[in-house]
């Protein structure tokens, strides 16, 4: 019953509420009907959990996790989570080679079209930085494990008491926060 809160309060929450997905249980199973999308976040959270994945610092003993917090994730590494963010950054390299081109070609920086580059250029760069601005608000207090995704303190404090059930002082407790 733990695993399907923590899935219903991580993994798109509304999509629970709404009824656009569901979660059922079955004997010793969790069936869950979503979109394409959502089931992969879903399966991501369950290896998080199984220990199928990077979760906790073993060495240590303790509920935290590896990998980077969303506030200090480069613009590149959102993209491997955020299709947008990766289209910006296409459109950006796409805009720097123009720029480069036009520079070949012995455009100088003053004629219309590397003008109109520049300027396109300016505006893929601060739509990007609004992006990484969205993402790293949305993914507050979430860190982004390699391979697995987007980690975050509740299905981390539900492993730590599969693994620790007595809650041992100094082993991290339950509600330990992530590594900064």
């Amino acid at each position: 019953r733990d695993v399907e809160v923590v899935v219903r309060t991580t993994v798109a929450p509304g999509v629970w509420s709404d009824g656009s997905g569901s979660i059922a249980r079955f004997r010793d199973k969790m069936i869950v009907t979503t979109t394409e999308p959502i089931h992969r976040e879903v399966e991501k959270l369950l290896a998080l959990l199984r220990g199928d994945a990077p979760r906790a610092d073993a060495g240590r003993g303790d509920a935290r996790v590896r990998g980077r917090a969303a506030q200090d994730m480069t613009d590149e590494e959102i993209a491997t989570l955020d299709p947008q963010m990766a289209k910006l950054l296409e459109l950006k390299q796409t805009t720097r080679l123009e720029i480069e081109n036009l520079k070949l070609s012995g455009a100088g920086p003053n004629q219309a079209a590397a003008v109109r580059a520049a300027e396109k250029l300016k505006s893929h760069d601060a739509m990007i930085a609004e992006r990484a601005e969205w993402f790293r608000e949305k993914y507050e207090g979430y860190r982004f494990v390699p391979n697995v995704g987007m980690a975050i303190g509740a299905a981390l404090e539900l492993e730590h008491r599969r693994q620790n059930p007595s809650g041992t002082p100094g082993a991290g407790a339950p509600g330990t926060p992530a590594e900064p």
